[in-house]
């Protein structure tokens, strides 16, 4: 399932996080990694989904996501880029604001 997961972004696939820090591919990799299992009942809610943008090599998309777990809930807007190729849609950009619950 990990795998899985991490072959879906592009090699030069870049986030943006909630704190301002850019986050390499190989950072993403080694964060799951090291979080896999690690968050038990962790809900995450996707809403108000919107194309920004696309044509026949990539989509941007702005959606909404809510995280739930013990009670607490932490809310972000996102954008994000993804791109096709080979008929297989690819993680390339990925741009997280925090937003209140």
């Amino acid at each position: 399932m990990l795998n899985k997961l991490l072959n879906s972004f592009t090699s030069d696939f870049t986030m943006i996080t909630m704190t301002g820090q850019s986050v390499t591919l190989s950072q993403v990799k080694m964060m799951f990694s090291q979080n896999i299992g690690t968050r038990a009942g962790l809900k995450i809610e996707i809403d108000e989904c919107e194309v920004i943008t696309s044509n026949e090599e990539e989509v941007v998309l702005r959606y909404r996501e809510k995280q739930t777990q013990n009670g607490n809930s932490h809310c972000r807007w996102s954008v994000v880029i993804i791109s096709f190729s080979d008929g297989h849609p690819r993680w390339r950009y990925l741009h997280e604001t925090a937003i209140s619950a």
